[in-house]
C-alpha cells in the first residue's frame, strides 16, 4: 500500500498522457504512476501487483463526502462510510451534509411516464406506415452512406431500413418500399405518417401519394 498526498484526482490508462502530467503504465507484475506535483516537479511510485489489483491509497485532508463518491464513480454513502470503517481508505471519516444531493445520480435514477397507448390502432397490414430520416451521421457506414431511413408498418411494427447517401433519394426508397410491401401483402398502403420533414414535403413527394392514393 502507498501514499500519494498529491494527486489531486484519479488517473487511469495505458501509458498515455493525461492533463497535468498523470499517466498509469501496466505491466506484468506492476503499475507505475507518473504524475505532477504543485511545484511542477514530477515523481513516479511503482505499485506491486497483488491478487490481480494494485492497491493504492490516498489520503486527503478533511475529506469531503461528494469527492470520494466521485472519485468513486458515485458510489453510495453506506459503502463508502463502510471502506473507511474498514480501514479499506487511509482517511478520516467522510463530512456528508445531508441536504446535499448528487445531480448526476439524480437524472441517472430518473424515469418517465410511459406513452399512451394509440387510439387508432391499425387493423391490417398497410393501412398506416410510419416513417422518419435520421439525420446525417459524422461517421459513414462500409457503402459510405450517411443517412437510414424507416418504414415501420403500424399494424405488425415490421420495420424496413435503407441507407441512403444522400437525402434526396428518399422518394426513390419510398417507390422500391411500396412496391415490396404491396406486392407482398396484395394490399394498399392507405396512410403515411411522418414528421413533415422536408424531405417528404416536395411537391413530388405529394404527387406520388396522390397517385397511389394514400
Amino acid at each position: 500500500m502507498r501514499v500519494v498526498p498529491y494527486l489531486s484526482g484519479p488517473t487511469s490508462g495505458n501509458g498515455t498522457g493525461y492533463e497535468g502530467g498523470s499517466s498509469i503504465d501496466f505491466f506484468h507484475d506492476s503499475c507505475i504512476i507518473h504524475f505532477k506535483l504543485p511545484n511542477g516537479e514530477f515523481k513516479i511510485i511503482k505499485l506491486p501487483q497483488k491478487d490481480c489489483f494494485y492497491p493504492i491509497v490516498i489520503s486527503m485532508t478533511n475529506p469531503h463526502f461528494v469527492i470520494w463518491h466521485d472519485w468513486f464513480g458515485h458510489m453510495n454513502s453506506v459503502t463508502l462510510h463502510r471502506m473507511v470503517n474498514d480501514k479499506l481508505c487511509a482517511s478520516s471519516p467522510f463530512y456528508l451534509n445531508p441536504i446535499e444531493l448528487c445531480e448526476g445520480c439524480i437524472l441517472g435514477k430518473s424515469s418517465h411516464k410511459s406513452h399512451q397507448t394509440s387510439l387508432n390502432k391499425s387493423k391490417q397490414l398497410n393501412q398506416l406506415v410510419h416513417s422518419d430520416l435520421c439525420e446525417p451521421m459524422e461517421t459513414s457506414s462500409f457503402t459510405s452512406s450517411h443517412y437510414f431511413l424507416t418504414f415501420v408498418d403500424d399494424f405488425s411494427r415490421y420495420t424496413t431500413v435503407y441507407f441512403l447517401k444522400k437525402k434526396s433519394k428518399v422518394l426513390t426508397y419510398f417507390k422500391e418500399y411500396c412496391n415490396l410491401v404491396i406486392r407482398k401483402h396484395e394490399l394498399p398502403i392507405q396512410a403515411f405518417c411522418s414528421d413533415n420533414g422536408g424531405e417528404y414535403g416536395s411537391s413530388v413527394f405529394e404527387a406520388f401519394c396522390k397517385d397511389e392514393g394514400i
